[in-house]
């Protein structure tokens, strides 16, 4: 016997609601399609049986459960740092702290899927609002940090091939902020347009032990298909080809500049018109070499990020590919690498990035008052503890 509403869809405001809508159902009810895509289901369906052994949801569940408590304390040293400290406060940071705040919403999604992965038949009635908040907001947090990557690829592509008056009439203090807004409206709206037309509907999966969406709605594989077909190549596009651009940019540059400049003479003073006076010059030489280091830095830098980049891509990608193939016996597994994936960001800053790591190293030794070029925060925060 089913029983469901035949209401509209509802308001924006009633979307977190689960009393606006109840369905009970057995094994063979056939879901409505286009009403309550927010409904809460298989909370108490206890005919359903778990394709995963008890034994393998507990592993998933420790491995997730660490993972998020370093994710969390990782991303929240990253956001530290960059707030402290004047000498992280650049364009190409302002994505890299918008991809920790993705990193710290996922990891914080990862938590209640660490313990509900242990239940074994049923999810507590005290749950059901926070797993329906995690199931609507782990995508969200997904698709953010896979366009965050390719905003900071396209960053590094402006920075490293325009000239520095093109790259700041880009990224000014009116444009980063819709820049921002973009990264995270662009997931929010497929997510939302997704669940509001009826493909997919959030709930506890009864299959996998996680806050995902109703195994048992005919359109749940369209809606895993979607979220990760869209939310995954596009940005996987971008970011290849912005570092292939970089690529060949960088191999051409160094190749004019050893055509161009063979062998260099550096001059550091120069005859002044007055007697016993000699004013010291900077010669064409020693700019070019200065701006070289200056440009080779900015590479090293661009090859932090791109490692980076990598790792945020791989990561997802068995999840990814499982969910698109509709692999359900590997899909929990997935989920490991998915939420990993939040997790060994900063721990790449720390190991990678010079700058990133002094501070970081700062921040976790308490010694506030080494922390370099210290932010008007930090300056108050100092002031007040004297």
């Amino acid at each position: 016997m089913a029983r469901h509403n035949t209401t509209a869809l509802p308001l924006v405001s009633d979307v977190f609601d689960s009393s606006n809508s109840t369905v009970l159902y057995n094994s063979t009810t056939t879901l409505p399609l286009l009403a309550d895509p927010f409904n809460i289901t298989n909370w108490q369906d206890s005919n359903s049986t778990s394709q995963y052994t008890y034994g393998g949801r507990v592993f998933v569940s420790i491995s997730v459960l660490i993972i998020s408590l370093i994710g969390i304390t990782g991303n929240v040293i990253v956001l530290m740092a960059v707030a402290l400290s004047c000498r992280l406060q650049t364009i190409t940071n302002v994505f890299v702290a918008n991809l920790s705040v993705a990193d710290l919403l996922m990891c914080l999604c990862a938590l209640p899927n660490a313990v509900i992965v242990l239940i074994r038949s049923s999810l507590p009635p005290s749950l059901e609002n926070l797993c329906l908040t995690v199931a609507f907001l782990s995508p969200i947090a997904s698709g953010v940090i896979m366009f965050s990557i390719a905003a900071i690829a396209v960053n590094r592509m402006l920075l490293i091939t325009k000239h520095a008056t093109a790259y700041k009439k880009i990224y000014t203090a009116c444009t980063l902020f819709p820049m921002v807004v973009i990264i995270w409206l662009v997931p929010i709206m497929l997510t939302t347009i997704l669940l509001a037309t009826g493909v997919g509907r959030l709930s506890y999966n009864i299959n996998f032990h996680i806050c995902l969406d109703d195994n048992e709605n005919p359109t749940s594989g369209l809606y895993k298909f979607l979220l990760a077909g869209i939310l995954y190549p596009g940005p996987l596009a971008i970011t290849l080809i912005c570092y292939s651009i970089i690529y060949v940019f960088i191999r051409r540059h160094f190749k004019k500049e050893r055509l161009a400049c063979p062998s260099v003479r550096i001059l550091t003073t120069t005859s002044s018109p007055e007697p016993n006076k000699a004013q010291p010059v900077v010669s064409i030489a020693t700019y070019k070499l200065r701006n070289e280091r200056i440009h080779k830095h900015q590479i090293q830098i661009t090859k932090n990020l791109f490692i980076v980049s990598c790792v945020c891509f791989l990561l997802p990608l068995p999840n990814s590919v499982f969910l698109m193939l509709g692999l359900d016996d590997l899909f929990l597994y997935g989920v490991i690498f998915l939420f990993a994936n939040s997790a060994v960001n900063p721990l790449l800053y720390g190991a990678r990035h010079p700058m990133f790591k002094e501070i970081m190293l700062c921040i976790l030794r308490h010694r506030w008052a080494d922390i370099p070029e210290p932010s008007r925060l930090l300056k108050v925060l100092l002031s007040r503890g004297k």
